[in-house]
């Protein structure tokens, strides 16, 4: 989608397909009318289509900005009229002319008083927020690190931008090492011969301390080898 605007100051776009000469830049920090923040990654001529009729003309915007975050085209009046355009608003319809005094489009005006053209198919994966690696992990119930990083990129998940992916190798989750921490399993039958005399070694398991004590006061379960299992205070 395409949207006309006159309080626009410069031509931003997310569609990265549509850019000619592009070069990235260093990160350039856009503020909208309602005061979300964006930032512009690249720079270049950007082609939009602008329906003239039965047609359309094809129309080459110098120094427009990518910007991954919004959602649509940001046509800027202003730079259009800089660059030697015109435009006439009437009739429910912008009718833009180029320097030469040829029309080269007219885009109507909707229900909501916005100039605006909806390319039909047309899609985006719009990144409405940036998050670092770490964060996504964790939203996505600590999977894999590489596997989430992979889900942005491949559009699996929209909606979402990841920052700082450069060292990604080196990252370490606590939670995941913590709760994926295994132990060997302690076998059900006990291998090895008995202790037959006094003072030879024995093996038993004691647990506790328990929060609760048992109704004759103790806090410790001990496990013997040789008689029952006992509680200890």
């Amino acid at each position: 989608m395409d949207l006309y605007d006159s309080g626009c100051t410069n031509h931003i776009s997310p569609f990265h397909e549509q850019f000619e000469n592009y070069v990235d830049i260093l990160l350039k920090r856009f503020r909208a009318a309602n005061q979300q923040a964006f930032d512009a990654i690249g720079q270049g001529e950007l082609i939009v289509e602008v329906p003239n009729g039965s047609g359309s003309t094809s129309l080459c915007l110098e120094g427009a900005f990518y910007a991954p975050e919004v959602e649509y085209t940001l046509v800027s009046m202003g730079q259009l009229d800089e660059a030697g355009f015109f435009a006439t608003i009437g009739g429910g319809e912008c009718v833009i002319t180029d320097p030469k005094g040829n029309q080269i489009g007219s885009i109507p005006k909707t229900s909501k008083r916005l100039y605006k053209v909806t390319h039909e198919g047309e899609t985006v994966a719009i990144a409405k927020e940036v998050l670092t690696p770490e964060q996504f992990h964790r939203r996505m119930g600590h999977v894999s690190i590489k596997t989430a990083c992979k889900l942005v990129k491949d559009k699996h998940v929209l909606g979402i931008r990841l920052e700082d992916i450069s060292d990604v190798d080196k990252f370490f989750c606590e939670s995941c090492i913590y709760a994926k921490a295994t132990r060997k399993s302690v076998p059900r039958k006990r291998e090895g011969d008995h202790a037959t005399e006094f003072a030879d070694e024995v093996h038993s398991d004691l647990w506790g301390k328990s929060p609760i004590e048992s109704r004759g006061g103790k806090c410790y379960w001990l496990t013997s080898p040789t008689t029952k299992p006992d509680l200890r205070g």
